[in-house]
């Protein structure tokens, strides 16, 4: 064989040009996918509240192999039936082409499907996660915005044409083209080391928009409601003090009790215990032998809030503040308090810390097991028929097996334990789990509220089996079952009340609150308490001594706070504030305050501020003080009302959490100041994402009204529009 220079040369030009071909498909086919794979990390961070961007530069070599081995695989698809399919006489040409377009454009599918799942979700898809998003039943695709919005459209035309051109250049210029394209290449797998804020992330770190400003607010800035003095916590109306529950003997020695705590989703009292009595069959088993408080409070009708409130003993400010709550008020949770004395504690929710969880929140409460819905799915390896089509949680079944067994392991070793089982139903939209044996309602064309009673019996179901399990496990010898809820949820008693987190009535905030033993005969206390005091009547039960401070007193401590504070900010900032029987209900932005007397009104139907004006204006005046001396963060007391609810807003905007918990703050900057254009722009935003957020949960009805707000707010937001125009097309 000859190795001389020429025929070397020949052999080589006789392999560049057989590769040639194949080589242009794999750049046509890799460039594209690194390309859609750049563009989608900066939506996929503000989708995504679990994603963070530390976390994307090490995973970057395993999503570039897969981009590499995907057009690798296609390459050797398309090449070899190119050839098969181009046939000698020109005639006929025309199927080959054809054939090789049906080709590309499934190609073209797959990656579109690829590139929303991970915009929405923030993962890869495996082929099992295809088999989900791009099933016949698909809530995906259902949602006609998945592939008609705007960015959609141009990133998918980027993938279309993208390939061509590189493809004409290859045959024209192949040396520059293929440096063109590895170039292009390098760049966007380089990309996430630079810091390209996403939109959310843009609007909270903008350089004309800082947070400490040089001018000084004008003197008279502050509202004349607010009081000099912190606001006591006697009652406004010259009640005298309700007498603390009363502790049954068995309860009152000492001793570090294991406590298991059901934490029941969207459950308000009323559903479970209708006229006082138990609608459940399980439940009115376990309240006969309890403490049932009657009048206790969930502070807030959102859930890190109201689980803060739980697990801390402490005030959580109200919504439009959360976010700046220190993160060092979890180091006093109750896992860390009662690990110092021996506890192990474990946390099982259901749901999905990226299902606007505050996951840092919770993870960094001091527990030895902390697991959510996505960590029990990848534990189990959990089909998609025990999956909440929604994305919000798995069977609560899984993760009482789990509970189980961590307080199975425990009593063997006699270690006192905090189990925390957080349920994921009910919830809305109502529509997993509803025709379990244990349901209510059978049949087609069930309410909503049909669906929300088949999910809480199945529920009961759940805690039924905890409750004979514990029992047979010899728990109750040392132990402690307690079920309240995170909030309450609403179904229309009030025009406009729906779901949770946008009112203040008894359906969003009054939940039941249960301490059960076997040995204990049922007693009713009427005591009005809340979230605040759980924990420290709690550490009381475990005889668990700390100097961790509370705000909230045990129920039966003798001197106990009259007064119980609320807030919700969805759509709009609300604050109430409880003094059996008054609750006073203030609307920020109405700057209109409402009276109701839930002894002679229980549905909460007359308001009685007009008739009590002076009764009304006290209760106003002790909301509000109590809010600014308490709750606002001291580096936003010296800045102007609309400033401070428009910074609050921002900061709820940049966790990449629920975009209504930001709503109330714009809306409140806006009722103030009428002229602040960023207010009305982030507003918009926060409407259009919530809109998002309704079509995923597959609310079609509720998502246009979004849009519309949007529109109506900023006419030039083109998603919002697009959306919109889907969605009345169909």
């Amino acid at each position: 064989m000859s190795t001389s220079p020429t025929s070397i040369r020949l052999r080589a030009s006789r392999l560049f040009r057989f590769a040639e071909r194949p080589a242009e498909t794999f750049l046509a086919l890799l460039i594209p996918f690194t390309l859609l794979r750049d563009l989608t990390l900066p939506r996929a961070l503000v989708f995504n509240p679990s994603l963070r961007r530390e976390m994307i530069w090490p995973a970057m070599p395993a999503y570039l192999l897969c981009d590499a081995l995907a057009a690798a695989a296609v390459t050797l698809l398309l090449w070899p039936l190119g050839r098969l399919l181009t046939p000698p006489h020109r005639r006929f040409r025309w199927l080959a082409l054809v054939a090789q377009s049906v080709l590309l454009t499934t190609v073209v599918f797959v990656t579109a499907i690829q590139y929303r799942v991970w915009r929405e979700v923030g993962f890869y898809p495996n082929f099992e996660t295809l088999r989900r998003f791009a099933g016949p039943s698909s809530p995906f695709l259902q949602s006609a915005r998945s592939f008609t919005d705007a960015a959609t459209i141009g990133e998918l035309a980027l993938v279309l044409i993208l390939p061509s051109l590189i493809a004409v250049a290859a045959r024209r210029l192949p040396r520059t083209a293929t440096a063109i394209s590895l170039s292009v290449c390098l760049v966007a797998t380089a990309s996430p080391l630079i810091e390209v804020e996403p939109p959310a992330m843009a609007l909270a770190t903008h350089p004309g928009l800082r947070l400490f400003k040089s001018s000084s607010p004008p003197a008279d800035w502050r509202d004349h409601d607010v009081t000099d003095e912190p606001p006591s916590l006697d009652s406004v109306a010259g009640h005298a003090p309700h007498p603390p529950c009363s502790l049954p003997q068995l309860l009152a020695a000492p001793t570090h009790r294991s406590i298991v705590l059901v934490v029941l989703e969207s459950t308000a009292d009323q559903y479970l215990f209708p006229g006082g009595r138990a609608r459940f069959p399980n439940l009115a088993r376990i309240a006969r032998h309890a403490i049932r408080l009657t009048r206790y409070y969930a502070p807030s009708g959102t859930s890190n809030p109201a689980m803060f409130n739980l697990l801390t003993g402490r005030h959580a400010v109200p919504a439009e503040e959360w976010w700046d709550t220190p993160r060092d008020r979890a180091a006093n949770a109750l896992p860390h308090l009662l690990a110092a004395v021996g506890y192990e504690s474990a946390f099982f929710m259901s749901g999905c810390f990226r299902y606007f969880f505050d996951e840092p929140l919770y993870r960094g409460m001091g527990w030895t097991r902390c697991l959510d819905g996505d960590d029990l799915a990848r534990e189990h390896d959990i089909p998609n028929a025990l999956r909440d089509p929604s994305g919000h949680c798995v069977d609560d079944a899984v993760s009482l097996l789990d509970a189980l067994h961590f307080i199975d392991e425990r009593l063997e070793k006699n270690t006192p334990t905090f189990t925390v089982l957080y349920t994921g139903l009910p919830h809305m939209p109502y529509d997993f789990l509803t025709d379990s044996p244990h349901a209510l309602h059978r049949g087609e064309g069930l309410t909503a509220f049909q669906r929300y009673e088949n999910q809480l019996a199945y529920v009961d179901a759940l805690i039924g089996r905890l409750h004979e399990h514990l029992i047979e496990r010899r728990f109750f010898e040392r132990g402690l079952l307690i079920l309240t809820a995170d909030h309450g949820e609403a179904f229309g008693q009030h025009a406009g009340n729906y779901v949770h987190g946008a009112h203040l009535f008894d359906e969003n905030t009054r939940v039941p609150l249960l301490i059960a033993h076997p040995a204990l005969t049922e007693q009713p206390c009427d005591t009005p308490a809340s979230h605040i005091d759980f924990a420290p009547t709690l550490l009381q039960l475990t005889g668990v001594e700390t100097s961790a401070r509370m705000d909230g007193r045990s129920i039966f401590a003798d001197e106990r706070s009259a007064m119980i504070f609320l807030s919700a900010a969805h759509n709009e900032l609300k604050l109430g504030a409880i003094d059996w029987p008054y609750k006073a209900i203030h609307l920020l932005a109405a700057d209109r305050t409402m009276l109701f007397n839930l002894a002679d009104d229980p549905d909460e139907s007359r308001d009685l501020a007009a008739a009590q004006p002076e009764l009304a204006r006290r209760y106003r005046r002790w909301i509000k003080s109590f809010r600014y001396h308490y709750l606002t963060p001291d580096r936003l007391k010296n800045l102007p009302p609309a400033e401070q609810h428009y910074w609050n807003g921002r900061q709820a905007m940049a966790t990449g959490a629920s975009p209504s918990l930001a709503v109330g703050c714009f809306r409140e900057a806006l009722a103030l100041r009428p002229d602040y254009t960023e207010a009305r722009l982030a507003l918009a935003e926060c409407y259009y994402r919530l809109g998002e957020h309704c079509l995923r949960s597959k609310r079609p009805d509720e998502a246009a009204l979004q849009f519309s707000e949007a529109l109506r707010l900023n006419p030039e937001h083109k998603e919002a529009r697009a959306a919109l125009e889907t969605l009345q097309a169909e």
